[in-house]
C-alpha cells in the first residue's frame, strides 16, 4: 500500500511536490501528468467518458493508477462508460474555465489560503468525512420522530399506480398479504429507476423505456472485526482503493473504526471490504464462503492480518448503484419531459442527478416543492370554480 499524494482531489493535484515524490507513478507517468498544464481544452461540448477525459488530460498511467481506482470506489462504475457531465461535472467546468485542471486546482488552493488568512474559511478542520455518531440510520429515525403518528408505514409495498379520471392517483398497496387501493392527491416515486419503470406500466410507455435504459451495478460489503493485535499494519490511513489493473477482486477497503470514532471497542478494529461493481459483476455470484476466502486471500497480505476475524457480516446489494453512462443527462431530460406530462407525480432519488446523500436530499426537496406548487394551483383553480358557481341572492 502507498499513500495517495497529499492534496490530490480525484484528478486535480493541488500540490505538485507530493505527486513528484509518490512511488505510485513512474517517472514517465509523472512527466506525462505534468504535461496536463499544456494540454489544450476540449472545444466540443458533447459528453465524454471518464476514461477518455482522464487519458486525454493526464495520460494512461495516471488514469489507471490514480483516477480509475478513486472514482470506481465512489461510483462502482465502468470508467469507459461513466459520464463526466453527469458524475464529475466540476472537472469539466475546471477545464472549460482554466484550460488545465492542475492550474485550476492551484488557483483554488491560493483562494483557500486567502480565505483562511482573513478568517473567512468556514471549514472546521475536522476532515471531510463525517457521519452521525449513531450511524446513518439516525437521519431516518430523526425524520420519522418529527412526523405525525402513522405517517410512515413499514412492511407495505406499492405494486401499481394509476391516474384518477378527475385528478390524483390510485396507489395499490400490499400489506399483510392483502392488497388495497388508496387515493392520493400527489405522489413522489423515490424508488430506484428500475422499480419506477414497473410502477409506470400502462401509464406512459416512453417514460418506461427511458427509465429502463438506466443501468445499475451491485456490490458486496464484507464487514470484519479484528483484534488490533492481529494486524501488523499501522492503520495510518482511512482505507485504500485498488486499481483495476491489479487484477484483484477487491475494489476498496475502509478502516471504519479509524475513519469514524466509536465504531469498535478499545483494542479492536472494524474493516469494510468491497467487491463487485460494474467491472467485476461476477463477484456477486460467489457464495458466502467464497466471498470470505477471496477477502482473506487479498486483504490479509495487504494489512498483515494473521488472525481470524472476531466478527463477519456479508451484505449483498445487487443492482443498487445507478450507472451514469455517457449521455445520462440527456436521458434524464427526456424523463423529466415525460413526467411533466403527468399531473401530481414526481421522481426523486439517486438514479437521476446525483448518487450522494446530499444529492438525494436535494432531489427529494425539489420533488416535494414541485408537488406542493401543483397542489396549490389545483386548490386555487377549485376555489375559483366554486366562487364562479356560488348562488347569488338578489334582494328587491
Amino acid at each position: 500500500l502507498h499513500d495517495l499524494p497529499e492534496g490530490l482531489a480525484i484528478m486535480a493535484p493541488r500540490r505538485i511536490w507530493p505527486t513528484v515524490r509518490s512511488p505510485i507513478l513512474s517517472i514517465s507517468g509523472k512527466l506525462r501528468m505534468a504535461c496536463e498544464w499544456f494540454i489544450r481544452r476540449r472545444s466540443e461540448t458533447s459528453d465524454e467518458s471518464l476514461a477518455g477525459f482522464a487519458r486525454r488530460r493526464f495520460g494512461r498511467e495516471t488514469f489507471e493508477r490514480l483516477i480509475q481506482p478513486l472514482v470506481s470506489g465512489i461510483y462502482m462504475a465502468d470508467p469507459e462508460k461513466l459520464s463526466m457531465l453527469a458524475a464529475l461535472p466540476r472537472f469539466v467546468e475546471m477545464e472549460a474555465k482554466h484550460g488545465s485542471l492542475i492550474r485550476a486546482a492551484r488557483i483554488a488552493l491560493r483562494e483557500q489560503k486567502k480565505r483562511e488568512l482573513i478568517g473567512a474559511d468556514s471549514t472546521n478542520g475536522g476532515g471531510m468525512f463525517v457521519t452521525p455518531r449513531a450511524g446513518l440510520g439516525r437521519l431516518i429515525s430523526e425524520i420519522v420522530d418529527q412526523l405525525p403518528t402513522n405517517t410512515v408505514r413499514l412492511g407495505s409495498s406499492v405494486s401499481h399506480l394509476s391516474p384518477k379520471p378527475n385528478g390524483g392517483w390510485n396507489v395499490t398497496v400490499r400489506s399483510d398479504g392483502r392488497s388495497a387501493v388508496e387515493e392520493f392527491d400527489g405522489v413522489i416515486v423515490a424508488t430506484p429507476s428500475d422499480t419506477a419503470e414497473r410502477l409506470f406500466g400502462g401509464i406512459n410507455d416512453t417514460l418506461q423505456r427511458q427509465l429502463a435504459s438506466i443501468d445499475h451495478s451491485g456490490c458486496i460489503i464484507v464487514t470484519l472485526g479484528y483484534s488490533l493485535s492481529d494486524i501488523r499494519h499501522p492503520l495510518n490511513g482511512l482505507g485504500f482503493v485498488v486499481p483495476e489493473i491489479e487484477k484483484r477482486e477487491l475494489i476498496a477497503c475502509t478502516l471504519s473504526s479509524v475513519k469514524y470514532a466509536g465504531r469498535a471497542p478499545e483494542g479492536q478494529v472494524l474493516l469494510r471490504a468491497y467487491l463487485g461493481g460494474a467491472t467485476r459483476p461476477h463477484a456477486l455470484k460467489l457464495d458466502d464462503e467464497e466471498v470470505l476466502q477471496v477477502v482473506a486471500r487479498e486483504l490479509n497480505p495487504l494489512l498483515g492480518i494473521h488472525g481470524k476475524p472476531r466478527m463477519t457480516r456479508i451484505s449483498r446489494w445487487p443492482n443498487v448503484m445507478p450507472q451514469y453512462q455517457v449521455g445520462h443527462l440527456d436521458c434524464i431530460d427526456r424523463i423529466d419531459a415525460e413526467v411533466a406530462k403527468l399531473d401530481g407525480i414526481e421522481l426523486a432519488g439517486n438514479s437521476y442527478r446525483g448518487v450522494g446523500i446530499p444529492h438525494c436530499i436535494h432531489s427529494g426537496e425539489q420533488a416535494a416543492e414541485r408537488i406542493l406548487r401543483f397542489l396549490s394551483r389545483v386548490q386555487n383553480t377549485t376555489l375559483q370554480k366554486q366562487t364562479a358557481l356560488a348562488p347569488i341572492e338578489i334582494q328587491s
